[in-house]
């Protein structure tokens, strides 16, 4: 199994099927789901009220029209941990949402590696459907999902579905298409239930990535999703937000600041227990209300 993972080309990896099986792990166990879950809380959350009233209304919103929501910030002061706890409270709230999770990697090389998170999560939600249900879902062209990414190949809907020889079609329109059925099974799935598309440090996207997010989030049209993206600051100055998903799109965004002085004095107190008096003022005085300090 190691040497198979390493092979050069994704295509040719194993499925995360492949691997479960290989483990011993079922892929329905859930022993399975828990580990494999990227909102699992492993470390306390204080605060943040007004950030997660914020997201919470970014959400709202995307039941009735696309939302894009970018949550920036300096490395560690949380971001990613507000998008994670916000997800886990909806999850709780209301158990028929559906949330898809990507990330980027700053030394990856993949292609749309943005999505790439986002597609592995997909098939999974996918395979766990009636072959009815999941055949409903499925766009004209659905083959066209597994040339984007092939881990959707697990997928029996897609692996059936008619192939198309593009030999000799102009490679633009063939991603176009790809793109487009994309876009078609998101529409198919918000139709049905509230989804969301969370993708961590955007600021290494590829310019594939960002050309596939402005294809499947332009108006009109769109999936009733909320996309939300968490981004370092530095890297907020490289995104245009008119060209994001074309000018007409709703597209949000939210500093996550220091802790304030309450929610600081919080954090040190469930995360200090053995320390003393003046260790914990000390830890006060020099962190600047960052919670990665």
């Amino acid at each position: 199994l190691t040497k198979e993972l390493l092979f050069r080309k994704p295509q040719d990896r194993p499925s995360p099927h492949r691997i479960l099986e290989c483990l011993k792990v079922a892929d329905n166990a859930p022993e399975a789901r828990k580990t494999s879950s990227h909102f699992t809380q492993t470390m306390p959350f204080v605060g943040r009220y007004e950030e997660l009233k914020f997201i919470r209304k970014a959400y709202d919103d995307s039941r009735k029209d696309t939302v894009i929501l970018f949550l920036d910030a300096e490395s560690g002061m949380g971001k990613s941990e507000v998008a994670s706890h916000f997800l886990r409270e909806l999850s709780v709230e209301d158990p028929h949402v559906v949330s898809f999770f990507g990330r980027c990697y700053e030394r990856e090389s993949v292609p749309f590696k943005a999505f790439d998170g986002v597609a592995d999560e997909l098939s999974r939600f996918l395979v766990k459907l009636s072959g009815e249900e999941s055949a409903a879902l499925m766009p004209r062209r659905a083959n066209f999902l597994a040339r984007l990414f092939p881990v959707l190949s697990r997928v029996k809907a897609i692996r059936n579905a008619p192939y198309e020889k593009v030999d000799h079609l102009d490679p633009h329109v063939v991603r176009k298409w790809m793109f487009d059925c994309f876009r078609d099974i998101l529409q198919k799935i918000a139709d049905h239930k509230p989804l969301i598309l969370f993708i961590d440090d955007f600021q290494w996207a590829d310019r594939d990535s960002r050309i596939m997010m402005e294809e499947l989030m332009h108006p009109p049209d769109a999936p009733k999703v909320l996309l939300l993206c968490t981004v370092r600051t530095e890297g907020l100055k490289d995104i245009d937000f008119n060209t994001v998903a074309g000018a007409e799109a709703d597209v949000r965004s939210l500093t996550v600041p220091s802790l304030n002085e309450k929610d600081e004095k919080e954090l040190v107190e469930i995360l200090g227990l053995s320390l003393k008096a003046e260790q914990k003022k000390a830890i006060l005085r020099e962190s600047y209300g960052h919670p990665l300090f």
